[in-house]
């Protein structure tokens, strides 16, 4: 099964999750439903608007409707089939982005080369945290970053640029702009949706733990 991210139209948080898709019929896909961080699947209604990313050499997306929702033990929904002219690429910053614990490698013209802990990470960007101002906003930088992806590491090139610069606690928090990611930004799509699944799964397992507890 095919992974791909639903993001709901208008809602709050404009988050996304990764979902699966279980069938593919003439006029319609199947997918597994979306879970939140508590690891609830989420409800949609017959008619709620939804946007699907996916990877195919790049990051696809395109905006249907839920038809509707199937309870089960392993519940689905089932939304509108769009035609091949509603599929557009999407831009790296419309990824939805994921907390990590991740070190990247980055350089500047006045710098030499540095770490820094990344907060969260999207394919359009990244924030992240140091002890003390190396980097302001408008800097240009380059960097080097390592994905576990779960077939293999993953080091990925990129240059970029400091959109945002505040403070949390006694800690320097940036927010950086890719601008170029090198070979493709599918490597950091990929460990997005991977991340996100294997933390929605560890809520859903905690989820089901506690309620047989209950029983």
């Amino acid at each position: 099964m095919q992974d791909v991210v639903i993001t709901i139209v208008e809602s709050e948080a404009e988050e996304g999750y990764p979902v699966k898709v279980a069938d593919v019929e003439e006029d319609a896909l199947i997918l597994t439903v979306p879970y939140d961080h508590n690891g609830y699947p989420i409800l949609l209604t017959p008619g709620t608007r939804v946007i699907i990313g996916y990877v195919h050499t790049a990051y696809f997306s395109f905006e249907t409707s839920v038809r509707e929702q199937i309870a089960g033990r392993t519940p689905l929904i089932i939304v509108e089939k769009p035609q091949p002219s509603q599929i557009s690429k999407a831009q790296r910053r419309q990824s939805f982005r994921v907390p990590v614990t991740l070190r990247a490698r980055v350089t500047t013209a006045h710098t030499d080369w540095f770490e820094v802990n990344l907060l969260d990470l999207s394919a359009g960007g990244f924030r992240a945290a140091m002890t003390h101002a190396r980097l302001h906003i408008g800097d240009e930088l380059a960097g080097e970053l390592t994905l576990p992806l779960e077939r293999g590491a993953v080091t990925v090139s990129f240059e970029g640029e400091v959109t945002r610069e505040g403070v949390a606690g006694d800690m320097v928090v940036l927010g950086v702009q890719f601008q170029q990611v090198h070979p493709s930004d599918e490597a950091l799509i990929r460990y997005c949706m991977e991340h996100q699944r294997r933390f929605l799964r560890t809520k859903r397992d905690e989820f089901d733990t506690g309620r047989l507890s209950k029983e």
